[in-house]
């Protein structure tokens, strides 16, 4: 029996304008892992699910993040909101 893969968590830190930005979405079971909807300046490490990067843009972003195993079954797919502020907040 394989296990689908598993998105654990789908919340996202709230991030600024100008400021550094990470955020790791826990996964198990996942080798490989997707975002769509970033901000400008973040991305998603294809091998670390981590969100990283510096926000270009502000606003609120509507995001799906989810991860594929070995054998290339997508785990559950989690959709939350970033948030990031004005670089003068």
């Amino acid at each position: 029996m394989v296990l689908k893969p598993t998105l654990v968590t789908g919340t996202f830190y709230k991030g600024k304008v100008g400021t550094s930005y990470s955020h790791t979405t826990a996964f198990t079971g996942c080798t490989k892992y997707y975002a769509n909807g970033l901000p400008a300046g973040l991305s998603m490490g294809e091998t670390t699910g981590a969100i990283t990067g510096t926000p270009t843009e502000s606003g609120e972003f509507s995001v799906s993040v989810y991860g594929v195993d070995t054998y290339g079954n997508m785990s559950n797919v989690i959709t939350g909101t970033i948030e990031i502020e004005p670089a003068s907040v």
